[in-house]
């Protein structure tokens, strides 16, 4: 596991913010317990000795490094105050929460936010017109 710091965390504050309009605050430590995933927790956590704790307990995940940019967790999503959101009828909610792609009438390419009177759904991947699901399975509402 290792801290992002400089240029890592620069680079992954930029994209954040250019793709969901979000700003974290600075004294979270952002870390990598693995090569895609980033977690988010206090700067104090790291100053216990963590080497008999699994790295994905630190913190809470806050996004993954896809092809496409970072993917934001629906946690992080309802946690931090993302500016970029796309609002959703109540039908396209529920089909959303079902664990269905949706189609919309946004345009755009990329990582965006789903949002029903104030709630934030999650995070899909909005390409012609169209929204792909990334709600988990366990998280998901039955038919």
């Amino acid at each position: 596991m290792r801290e992002l710091a400089g240029e890592d965390r620069r680079r992954l504050e930029e994209e954040l913010k250019r793709t969901y309009g979000l700003t974290l605050p600075q004294d979270l430590a952002l870390v990598a317990p693995s090569r895609r995933r980033i977690r988010a927790c206090s700067r104090r956590l790291l100053e216990l000795d963590l080497s008999k704790l699994n790295p994905q307990a630190y913190g809470v995940y806050i996004c993954s490094i896809e092809k496409q940019g970072a993917r934001l967790s629906m946690d992080a999503a309802q946690l931090f105050n993302c500016s970029r959101k796309l609002k959703v009828s109540w039908e396209q909610a529920k089909a959303w929460l079902r664990g269905e792609d949706i189609e919309v009438s946004a345009n755009g390419h990329g990582f965006i936010v789903l949002e029903h009177n104030g709630y934030v759904l999650g995070v899909g991947f909005l390409s012609g017109g169209r929204v792909r699901n990334y709600v988990p399975k366990s998280r998901r509402i039955p038919e």
